[in-house]
């Protein structure tokens, strides 16, 4: 599940720089083939906590119609 769909009331530039950021962390993970799991579940838990301040304003954002 793409993690933009997720969470619709977030930017999705702030939900790919979580992820890329994310990925960044398990660069030297010796274990490659599970890395894209963490990245999932470690991004989601950074994505959950982020302030009201991050979040989408604009309704028609989260449909696709904004911006």
């Amino acid at each position: 599940m793409r993690l933009s769909h997720r969470f619709t009331d977030l930017d999705t530039r702030l939900v790919a720089r979580v992820v890329w950021e994310t990925y960044r962390h398990f660069d030297d993970h010796p274990s490659r083939e599970v890395v894209p799991i963490l990245v999932q579940d470690a991004a989601q838990d950074r994505l959950r906590v982020m302030p009201m301040t991050t979040r989408r304003t604009d309704p028609g954002a989260a449909a696709g119609r904004g911006r």
